[in-house]
């Protein structure tokens, strides 16, 4: 089979006559087989080009990738084989296969041939968790908000921790580090667990939060909260994240239409929805204080 070498990706489909279109084409896998991939390539054009993607779905229809652009393999005029060797992971049911295009290209056809994928064992027995994939991280002046793939198993719990420092346990694919230093950098790490077993951390990231962006003492500088757009929209309950406020121990308090209001820890929640007013009363020291007057509208 060949393709223009700019052509996007190929894949295993079939034609569904319900949907009457093409759908991607399924085989049923568990968790801990193991499989070998083969697959032979020739192009016009010398290139490093085609990398196999595998399509991991449970019955429940969750999906997840496994993107192996390792083995982006060099391709001339001459036949070469391509062996790919991968275990299925925790929690994937059926297995799609397609190859995709690394790059736009000088042009040309890719030829394709003799595609096989053989099982090759059935698998020790004992479950593994994959490591998280997909770490994003966020920064802010003093939060750093994380997130990631939450992958394919139901019931699953995640690890994450700052630079080395004490682990917490999440039962959700994200989570906020705060009331961190401004323009310090952080090292972030996540794994994921179920039971017992555990999953090696995922690579780490290294990511700076934001510095001020006005000095302590500028005359125009006026703390604000992060969580609230322009306009004064947000929703009933927000996180209490500050801009360019110096100190954190700094008193702060809330009226809301007038009446005070007590956040829990960095969190407020409004008692009502529509349109509101909030003023923040902040005192950081003698010569710094500001009254905010926030026109809100609760969503």
């Amino acid at each position: 089979m060949g393709f223009y070498a700019n052509s996007g990706n190929i894949s295993s489909v079939r034609f569904d006559p319900v949907a009457y279109d093409n759908v991607w084409e399924y085989i049923k896998v568990k968790e801990g087989e193991t499989y070998r991939l083969t697959y032979w390539l020739r192009a016009d054009k010398a290139q490093y080009n085609v990398y196999p993607s595998l399509a991991w779905v449970t019955e429940a229809g969750a999906k997840d990738f496994t993107r192996l652009k390792d083995k982006i393999t060099y391709i001339d005029q001459n036949w070469g084989q391509v062996v790919v060797d991968f275990t299925v992971p925790a929690g994937a049911e059926h297995l799609g296969l397609n190859f995709r295009v690394n790059k736009v290209s000088d042009g040309g056809y890719i030829y394709i041939d003799d595609v096989a994928l053989v099982k090759t064992s059935e698998g020790s027995g004992q479950i593994t968790y994959p490591a998280p994939k997909d770490l994003i991280v966020k920064s802010f002046q003093r939060e750093l908000e994380v997130k990631w793939n939450k992958g394919l198993v139901e019931g699953m719990s995640w690890d994450s921790k700052l630079n080395g420092g004490k682990t917490i346990t999440i039962d959700k694919p994200f989570y906020t580090f705060t009331d961190l230093e401004p323009n310090t950098q952080y090292k972030v790490e996540v794994r994921c667990h179920k039971g017992n077993t555990f999953s090696e951390f995922a690579e780490p990231k290294f990511i700076s939060t934001k510095n001020y962006t006005l000095a302590q003492d500028d005359v125009v500088r006026i703390p604000y909260i992060r969580t609230i757009n322009e306009f004064g929209a947000c929703p009933q309950t927000i996180q209490l994240y500050f801009v360019n406020l110096y100190k954190v121990d700094a008193k702060i308090t809330y009226l809301f239409d007038g009446q005070e209001l007590k956040p829990q820890g960095k969190t407020l929640t409004f008692p009502k929805k529509g349109r509101h007013r909030l003023e923040v009363l902040i005192e950081e020291d003698e010569a710094h204080s500001w009254h905010l007057d926030y026109k809100l509208i609760i969503q």
